[in-house]
């Protein structure tokens, strides 16, 4: 035991056993606290509205786990559209000052506002891009809707006899503490606070499964149309711009002494509308639209399975792996979402 912890390096209190002399090896490496607990631990509470559900059976988990559960998810729900929002309008303010600067080419202002008018468009981009960055929204809000993730998962299968090992065997160096802790926190509490299967099903169909599919439901009804209408956009925008290239590239010999009407339809669509069709798939990435419509499909279905089977299960035996199972799929969307966006911010 000893020879292994040496070569993982873990910090060693050694007591010799005949001199009772004490030792310590590796304790450059031994970390008194965990950073990033100490991150989530500070955030605020949710508020009562949200910290309580009328009406729905007390969990029984800790009153400590439930209520830093709930503020991570509250977190996570706050930082998303609050970082999705600021990268919009980052790519707007581009957007604008592009198409600023393609009209003052195209129709040959010279007016004295129109550098200025970029510069403040392309200072606002900084200044909303310097925000993210220093604040660190998206990390936040990558950490948070993980950490809400697994403790959701281990709310889920808290009151199983055994403690399905859902969350112990996930090996994120951020979230191990955690993990560990509340996986050792179920297998001692599991003898200590027995519940019926009745109670068990009835609560897992009720706030589990059922808020999970209602979720999952919602969201894909706010994406299906709005990455819709940016797919639109960006064929709409793409095919003028195709069509108003080709008839100045007809028309090039032409158009040196062109009107007004000329110039707004053969020098600014050229240019502007390219861009204009950039930022719609820009747009798309940043909503992540596909991949989240694609996962949402995905987990009614087999959230809609797991229902059926959860309500007509009889013993623990079946509940507990059924629970396992879907507790584990549902994990891996949240490990999947994990991997692809926290690289995915902007530099």
């Amino acid at each position: 035991m000893v020879a292994y912890a040496r070569e993982m390096r873990k910090p060693l209190a050694l007591i010799d056993a005949a001199t009772l002399t004490t030792g310590q090896e590796n304790f450059e490496h031994f970390a008194k606290r965990n950073r990033n607990l100490d991150n989530l631990n500070s955030l605020p509470d949710a508020p009562a509205a949200a910290d309580s559900e009328p009406g729905a059976d007390p969990s029984p988990a800790p009153r400590p786990v439930t209520v830093f559960q709930r503020k991570v998810d509250y977190a996570a729900v706050r930082g998303a559209p609050q970082y999705r929002r600021l990268t919009s309008a980052v790519i707007l303010l581009h957007l604008l000052a592009t198409l600023i600067a393609a009209a003052g080419l195209a129709f040959g202002w010279q007016l004295v506002s129109i550098p200025w008018l970029k510069l403040f468009c392309l200072l606002g981009a900084l200044g909303l891009a310097l925000v993210l960055r220093q604040t660190g929204a998206h990390h936040h809000w990558v950490r948070s809707r993980l950490a809400a993730e697994i403790g959701s998962s281990a709310l889920a299968a808290w009151g199983l006899p055994r403690a399905a090992p859902v969350i112990a065997d996930l090996d994120f160096a951020d979230f191990r503490q955690r993990t560990r802790s509340l996986h050792i926190l179920r297998q001692r509490l599991a003898a200590a606070a027995p519940v019926s299967i009745a109670a068990f099903r009835q609560r897992c169909l009720a706030q589990r499964l059922e808020d999970q599919l209602a979720y999952c439901r919602r969201h894909l009804a706010r994406a299906e149309p709005q990455l819709r209408r940016l797919r639109l956009g960006f064929w709409i925008s793409t095919v003028l711009a195709v069509l108003c290239t080709s008839a100045c590239a007809l028309r090039l010999g032409e158009l040196a002494h062109g009107t007004v009407a000329e110039e707004l339809l053969y020098y600014f669509p050229p240019i502007s509308l390219p861009v204009i069709a950039a930022a719609f798939l820009s747009m798309v990435s940043v909503y992540d639209l596909q991949r989240r419509m694609a996962r949402y499909r995905e987990t009614e279905h087999l959230l809609v399975s797991s229902r059926s089977q959860i309500a007509f299960s009889q013993t623990w035996t079946s509940l507990e792996r059924i629970v396992e199972k879907t507790e584990r799929a549902l994990l891996q969307e949240g490990l999947e979402w994990h991997a692809m966006t926290s690289f995915s911010e902007s530099h």
